[in-house]
């Protein structure tokens, strides 16, 4: 079997749009949060010179010196990237979870349940396309299709007494 390259490299804005602009935003963020970090340090510095009565580049700084504004920024900033990241890829894993979920149940019990995917999550374009093919399926082969759909119920107070009772 040959290998044949992908051209089209943005296949779906949705999910890689979403990736891409979250990118640029945490790439942008650090940088400008660096060069504040480096603007408050050397004015710190001109600062403590100027009250000194001492020129502001007596010495010049060793590379780590200047390197620890940029440490500090990155040390700062990363857990929000990552905290950030994570909630976004949940946003793609969540669902092809639950596909593999039901794909796995529809494998064992041969019923194939539609998909319910949260409004945040990215892939609801994927969960429509699943679904049609879930109804073309059920038409196709009754026998797939679930003798009772279970149907997200909202919880209220009075389902959450009524179930205490029982």
């Amino acid at each position: 079997m040959v290998k044949r390259l992908r051209l089209k490299k943005l296949n779906n804005w949705t999910v890689q749009g979403a990736l891409i602009i979250r990118l640029m935003v945490h790439f942008m963020s650090y940088n400008f949060a660096t060069v504040f970090l480096l603007l408050v340090v050397y004015g710190i510095k001109g600062s403590l010179a100027a009250i000194a009565d001492q020129p502001a580049s007596a010495e010049p700084m060793t590379f780590w010196q200047q390197a620890v504004p940029v440490v500090i920024c990155m040390l700062v900033m990363m857990p929000f990237m990552i905290r950030d990241l994570m909630n976004l890829t949940n946003r793609i894993a969540g669902p092809l979870l639950r596909f593999e979920i039901l794909l796995k149940e529809f494998g064992k019990t041969g019923t194939l349940k539609a998909a319910v995917l949260r409004d945040v999550d990215l892939l609801t374009d994927y969960q429509k396309q699943f679904n049609d093919f879930v109804e073309a399926l059920h038409a196709l082969h009754p026998d797939t299709r679930p003798v009772r759909d279970t149907v997200p119920i909202e919880t209220t107070t009075d389902t959450m007494a009524f179930r205490e009772l029982l």
